[in-house]
């Protein structure tokens, strides 16, 4: 088989894999609620405060320092966060989209070592 041909091959078995991954349900879940926290301002704010809120978590626990004052951030966010469905399906499906991502990049690393 000559490099065109398997380059070829590649190319739509990679077509055939990304249609796989785009018509499975984790997937479209993600789509839908990545859409849904683009045109809600609201739960990208949130979003953003649960970003910031681990770094001062983590930075907290790095330090030991302040830490009561920061549970009392943390569970004011928690209950903002528990309140939004949209926000919480994101991260949801989020995570689930990226272990099935993580599985598949296993799969081929995994496959495509060189004994």
């Amino acid at each position: 088989m000559s490099s065109d041909n398997e380059k070829q091959k590649l190319v739509e078995s990679a077509v055939e894999l990304f249609g796989m991954i785009e018509d499975s349900t984790v997937f479209r879940q993600y789509a839908e609620y990545s859409a849904k926290v683009k045109n809600d301002l609201d739960a990208q704010r949130l979003l953003g405060e649960l970003v910031e809120m681990g770094k001062v978590i983590e930075e907290s626990l790095e330090k030991n320092d302040d830490a009561f004052r920061k549970k009392a951030e943390y569970d004011l966010l928690n209950k903002k966060f528990e309140s939004n469905d949209t926000v919480k399906n994101y991260l949801k499906y989020q995570k689930m989209y990226l272990s099935m991502m993580s599985s598949v990049r296993s799969v081929i690393s995994d496959k495509l070592k060189i004994y």
